[in-house]
């Protein structure tokens, strides 16, 4: 457990991108009591701007842009990230907002390191490691995990992207 927990904040440490909310310190003992500590997000997040008390109002474009920033985080994780890191639980309240609204993926508590060398490239890896538990939280849940066939899967794609943006 407390290899796994290290080998993850060494990850997670070394990640430097403008739209993911970086590791600044950490804190373990023997008791299994972890603290991570992040940079602070002066605007919140995401779902408290939107659903939150005065809130809800946020012009289109800067929806827009607040989309294309998570979506240029969750690139570099899947992309330029080693060992690969699947988020699984994207959703406005794991967005975190700068005190400029510049939008920062945030909570890794459900990530999935997946390593590539498994046979088949990290692609394939990742495919068949990903599709092995079902993580996430209900509402934001792809459906093709539920029921991982080749078109509900390639449907699944679809709708998620399209509900996680219909959301903004």
């Amino acid at each position: 457990h407390d290899h796994g927990f290290r080998a993850e904040i060494r990850t997670l440490g070394s990640i430097r991108h403008r739209n993911i909310v970086r590791l600044l310190a950490f804190c373990t003992n023997d008791r299994e009591a972890n603290v991570l500590v992040y940079e602070y997000m002066g605007g919140g997040s995401l779902g408290e701007v939107l659903h939150g008390k005065g809130g809800g109002f946020l012009a289109w474009d800067r929806r827009y842009r607040i989309a294309l920033e998570a979506a240029r985080g969750l690139c570099y994780l899947h992309h330029d990230c080693s060992p690969m890191i699947v988020h699984r639980d994207v959703k406005s309240n794991n967005i975190l907002l700068g005190d400029d609204l510049e939008a920062h993926v945030a909570d890794f508590g459900l990530a999935k390191f997946l390593r590539s060398g498994s046979g088949g490239g990290a692609a394939n890896a990742g495919a068949s490691e990903c599709m092995s538990a079902v993580a996430g939280s209900y509402g934001y849940i792809a459906p093709g995990t539920l029921h991982p066939s080749t078109l509900i899967a390639s449907i699944s794609r679809l709708v998620t992207y399209t509900c996680d943006c219909f959301c903004l």
